[in-house]
């Protein structure tokens, strides 16, 4: 491989929540203007592949709530982004229990041939008890959601890879299973996983190609990368990090301040504190407490996935100087989120991306120098 190729493999990868679900990304009554419909999506996607976005995550809700009323099914919604587009990778949320891994298989199987392998799956355990009891799956224990998907990804890479595939499991089970045709990207289309909890990390840590985690510190993202990554080795897995982040980037850093004080000062008081409670619930019910949102604030729900705690608001300058320090602590890819979408994008493409590159070349050349 050379220099150059290297180069590119270690660059950043950005990815940004699509939102198929009404409300956008905030639970605020601010004006978003973002909308959830297909044509509002696609236009999105186009943007999103020229601003440099290589990833678009789909989300996955079957029931309405904080400000979700509407909610397209995600692997449907991700074929029209990827109909849309030509290199945008999109990732379709999957929740273990609902869909069964022979069902998925097949979907993204056939979906990587139409789209000439751009389709990627993000395995969601599932945090909303009400979401589960409404379409009547049962709803398992905080580790026992995690050890289901543990399986339901080995079920995955197997199908994918391997021909007979067979496999008893406490969850799935498979008798000689062929699959063909098997997707065109090899090994298989990329795993995605999300959480925070010691039983999310132990699952990033064996089976996931990529861990996705809630906003958060520097600090606190190093305590965790370093855990997955201790374990990953012991294991002899390869895990790579994704972190929420939701992103105000204005010409001023005046500006970007007063725009987040404006959607908390709007927040849907009610709405956040039903999400809180349920989210909470999910995060604390880990045995060590540790999960998604145990800790977050009133002010960190306003925004799903505690987005504002990573600090991506300020001027364009700020900002990758920020990105670049996630890099640092070992995060290889920001899933942002963003007030405006189309607009907003279109802005980090073209006032933030070019200096992240500026300075991951600059820090290169310090290393090679070094």
């Amino acid at each position: 491989m050379s220099d150059k190729q290297d180069e590119n493999q270690d660059a950043l990868k950005f990815a940004y929540w699509v939102p198929n679900v009404s409300g956008g990304l905030v639970v605020s009554t601010i004006e978003q203007r973002t909308d959830w419909s297909v044509e509002y999506n696609q236009k999105l996607a186009q943007t999103a592949e020229k601003a440099g976005f290589e990833y678009a995550l789909s989300q996955i809700r079957f029931t309405a709530g904080y400000g979700a009323d509407n909610q397209h099914e995600s692997v449907s919604f991700s074929q029209a982004l990827l109909h849309a587009t030509t290199k945008l990778k999109v990732l379709a949320a999957i929740l273990p229990g609902p869909w069964s891994p022979a069902v998925v298989a097949k979907q993204l199987a056939t979906i990587d041939h139409i789209s000439k392998g751009r389709i990627g799956i993000n395995v969601v355990s599932g945090w909303f008890k009400g979401e589960f009891t409404a379409i009547g799956e049962p709803w398992l224990e905080h580790d026992e959601r995690y050890r289901r998907s543990h399986e339901f990804i080995e079920a995955l890479k197997g199908i994918w890879t391997q021909d007979n595939f067979t496999f008893r499991g406490d969850f799935y089970r498979f008798n000689n299973y062929t699959l063909s045709p098997k997707p065109i990207q090899k090994p298989h289309p990329e795993i995605f996983q999300g959480g925070s909890s010691r039983a999310a990390r132990d699952n990033a840590a064996s089976v996931s190609d990529w861990y996705f985690t809630n906003g958060n510190t520097p600090e606190n993202l190093k305590l965790q990368i370093d855990d997955i990554q201790a374990k990953a080795a012991v294991n002899n897995h390869k895990v790579r990090i994704g972190v929420n982040a939701f992103v105000i980037a204005r010409d001023t850093e005046e500006e970007a301040q007063a725009v987040l004080a404006d959607i908390i000062k709007h927040a849907h008081v009610e709405a956040v504190h039903a999400f809180g409670d349920a989210a909470k619930q999910a995060g604390s019910a880990s045995p060590e407490g540790e999960g998604n949102w145990a800790k977050s604030t009133f002010e960190d729900l306003v925004q799903y996935n505690d987005g504002f705690r990573t600090n991506l608001i300020g001027t364009p300058r700020q900002i990758a100087e920020r990105i670049v320090e996630l890099k640092s602590v070992g995060v290889d890819l920001v899933l942002a989120g963003f007030l405006h979408f189309i607009e907003e994008v279109e802005y980090f493409g073209q006032r933030v991306l070019p200096l992240v590159r500026e300075l991951e070349e600059a820090a290169q050349l310090e290393a090679k120098a070094a």
